[in-house]
């Protein structure tokens, strides 16, 4: 084998190694579950990862309720201090409206300063398809 064989041989299998342990940029991940499992009384898991932002965030899990064009925030519940590599967090709320609405959480991740990250600024699925009333 030649040198400058030798040589491209050795450069090919450099590249093919750091190719093999450079990591991959993991795709950001967010996903919001809203459940009623009973009237008026509503479960919200909030999950993620890949978020980035270090590990002194807040997450935010708040019961809006919809009555036409009009969103009207209920309750709020935080947990910190969570990472934004990974994590997730829960609340339960009950709504006691006596008017008839529909109802969505609203999540989002914040830093220490209260700047909510863009990608994590989302709302669930309606919890169920007709509006109810919760007196």
């Amino acid at each position: 084998m030649s040198v400058r064989a030798g040589l491209r041989a050795v450069l090919v299998a450099a590249g093919l190694l750091a190719v093999a342990v450079t990591p991959v940029a993991a795709k950001p991940m967010l996903s919001v579950t809203m459940i009623e499992d009973s009237p008026c009384h509503f479960v919200v898991m909030y999950n993620w990862s890949n978020m980035g932002h270090g590990t002194d965030l807040t997450a935010r899990i708040q019961l809006v309720a919809l009555q036409g064009l009009n969103i009207t925030p209920l309750a709020l519940s935080s947990t910190s201090p969570v990472s934004g590599q990974f994590g997730e967090a829960s609340a339960e709320f009950t709504s006691t409206e006596p008017a008839p609405y529909l109802y969505k959480a609203h999540v989002s991740l914040e830093t220490s300063r209260g700047t909510v990250l863009p990608r994590t600024d989302l709302y669930s699925d309606y919890a169920a398809s007709l509006p109810e009333t919760c007196s």
